[in-house]
């Protein structure tokens, strides 16, 4: 079992669908502080949880003034033998050192904010259903490759499950990680529930945002979902 924590959701960069949708809506409560992040691990002791790795995300991780505290908290308190690696875009030149066995690594951004001169990302706000498409948890790479999600309001399913639960008015939290459950109500609406063929072939016939997420990021702007802080 892998985990990505996901301290905060300011970011440097405004990339055109963010998975995150930074450049889209801000959710006002979803920074970390360090004693939720202490509280977090107490309940990881508590469940005996041992991760392959951990990653370290936000939005941008390095925004976050508390980040280097929290990567040494997560090195103490977290059984984690692996790759540990804190996600950056690497625009922010000068980064904290960190722990023995962990690293920065820096994502591929394909940005076409002038702030960085890179390309945009691929869309992520289709949903699969809509189109036709039968996706699923089960299809889904990113939970694998990033593991199981931890942010202020909880844990969650995966990395990207706070803004898409957010935007599809679905709670995509549990309180311990042994609690993880699959809202498939949610993963036949995300792009990432496709075999790479059927996202593709999506890509070809769909829009950048679909009409679902349009109203959905409207709605959400005029009246924001706040899930309940966790750890508090």
């Amino acid at each position: 079992m892998r985990l990505e924590i996901n301290i905060n959701h300011t970011c440097n960069a405004a990339c055109r669908w963010c998975n995150r949708a930074i450049d889209k809506i801000f959710i006002s409560n979803m920074d970390m502080t360090l004693a939720q992040l202490d509280k977090a691990c107490d309940v990881i002791d508590e469940e005996g949880a041992v991760f392959e790795h951990v990653i370290i995300a936000g939005g941008e991780p390095t925004m976050h003034p508390d980040m280097e505290e929290m990567v040494r908290l997560v090195d103490r308190r977290i059984h984690a033998p692996g790759d540990n690696r804190v996600s950056t875009n690497g625009m922010i030149k000068i980064k904290p050192p960190l722990p023995d066995g962990w690293r920065y690594y820096e994502v591929g951004l394909r940005n076409d904010n002038p702030r960085s001169g890179k390309r945009g990302h691929w869309p992520w706000f289709i949903s699969p259903h809509d189109f036709g498409f039968e996706a699923s948890h089960e299809k889904c790479k990113m939970w694998r490759r990033c593991g199981i999600g931890l942010d202020a309001c909880g844990f969650s399913m995966c990395s990207a499950a706070s803004t898409f639960g957010r935007l599809l008015k679905i709670n995509p939290y549990f309180d311990k990680p042994s609690e993880e459950e699959t809202p498939q109500d949610m993963c036949k609406h995300c792009i990432n529930g496709l075999t790479r063929r059927e996202r593709r072939k999506l890509h070809e016939i769909a829009p950048p945002i679909d009409q679902r997420y349009k109203t959905a990021i409207s709605e959400y702007r005029e009246k924001p979902i706040h899930f309940k802080r966790a750890f508090e």
